[in-house]
């Protein structure tokens, strides 16, 4: 049943609560216009549009703001709240107008100015780094990083004081991880450290250490992507039905992106080092199955969203390594990736298994272990 079939109480309480939540769908359905407008700027958009997709979404997070900060929203949640009939809310209910009130406050306290220049920055900016990355050279880079990241600071500034966290890094953290501390972060990571260090030294002065040459085998990208395709059929992110809500193209840096009924993931793909799209894939499909499973009759609600980025990393990495670096899944999906190429036709099973578990200290991120 939808939740909203469930309200019992005065006509005025329920009244307000469709009305608001009518409000939100608009601001929720506009965000994922800007983010199928990302997908996007980084797998078909040409070069030369670059300043045209920054103003674009300057625009877009112009309307984006305004439809967040409507006066109506503020009337509508002070009713609801003033009404005898609030306490019987349920939680989920409840939930939802934290959210749309939290969301309300933040948006309010920050300028559209503010919004929309940095919606145009970052636009302008990640595409400095590709140039940047392209060309090994941190310069071409860095006066338009500086530029986001002193427009990010005037933004946590004012977060600050409105989600009253300790520091400005905390506003911005909760937009990531909400009400988690730097200090209970810092903790955290302080624990996982001491267990490491010793670890990672303990198997690098292991005198055994698995053979990887045979992972530098040349597959072609077009046997690559029949392999992707395996990937995401055995793990049921559909992406070629007449019915699917999902799809895989190729970007520099994998990521995903997209809202319950269209999850879109990318992926790299390398000749020599067929292993890197394979648990690309792997992980980016994890993010998708999580947007795709959310419970679909809160679509369009706060309560509809992800929970953090944690979680959602959470999700992703369960099925990269759980998953994905197990014996288990491979007894059953080897043989059919050795029918996709013949140049892994003679890759082994524990041999593979072992390889693709190895250790070894990596400065690029989505290649660490």
């Amino acid at each position: 049943m939808n939740n909203l079939g469930r309200i019992t109480l005065t006509s005025n309480i329920e009244s307000d609560y469709r009305k608001l939540l009518s409000i939100i769908k608009d601001v929720v359905v506009l965000s994922t216009a800007e983010g199928i407008i990302h997908w996007d700027m980084e797998v078909y958009m040409p070069p030369k549009a670059v300043e045209q997709r920054s103003q674009q979404l300057a625009l877009l997070s112009r309307f984006h703001h305004k439809l967040g900060t409507n006066p109506e929203i503020g009337k509508l949640l002070n009713s609801i709240q003033a009404d005898a009939g609030y306490q019987t809310l349920d939680e989920v209910e409840k939930r939802n107008l934290y959210l749309i009130n939290k969301s309300y406050q933040e948006q309010t306290a920050l300028p559209e100015e503010l919004v929309a220049d940095l919606a145009m920055q970052e636009v302008i900016t990640v595409n400095a780094w590709k140039k940047a990355r392209a060309q090994k050279n941190f310069n071409i880079y860095k006066v338009d990083l500086q530029k986001l990241l002193n427009l990010s600071k005037q933004a946590a500034q004012i977060l600050m004081k409105i989600k009253q966290t300790k520091t400005p890094y905390e506003a911005l953290l909760d937009n990531f991880e909400p009400k988690m501390p730097a200090e209970m972060i810092t903790k955290t990571f302080n624990q996982l450290l001491g267990g490491l260090k010793p670890l990672i030294a303990k198997i690098e002065d292991c005198q055994t250490k698995p053979p990887t040459q045979f992972l530098k085998a040349t597959v072609p990208v077009e046997n690559q992507r029949k392999i992707t395709q395996l990937i995401t059929q055995t793990l049921g992110y559909d992406t070629s039905s007449s019915t699917a809500g999902g799809r895989v193209d190729e970007t520099e840096h994998p990521f995903t992106t997209g809202y319950y009924d269209d999850v879109r993931i990318t992926t790299h793909y390398y000749p020599d080092n067929f292993t890197s799209s394979i648990f690309s894939v792997l992980h980016e499909s994890g993010h998708a199955l999580y947007e795709q499973n959310l419970k679909s009759q809160w679509q369009y609600q706060p309560v509809g969203s992800t929970c953090s980025f944690g979680i959602h990393e959470s999700q992703s990495r369960f099925y990269e390594n759980i998953i994905g670096r197990s014996r288990e899944f491979w007894i059953g999906f080897l043989p059919k990736i050795k029918q996709a190429t013949q140049s892994l036709g003679n890759l082994q099973l524990d041999p593979f298994i072992q390889a693709a578990n190895r250790v070894e200290r990596s400065k690029i991120r989505i290649e660490a272990d």
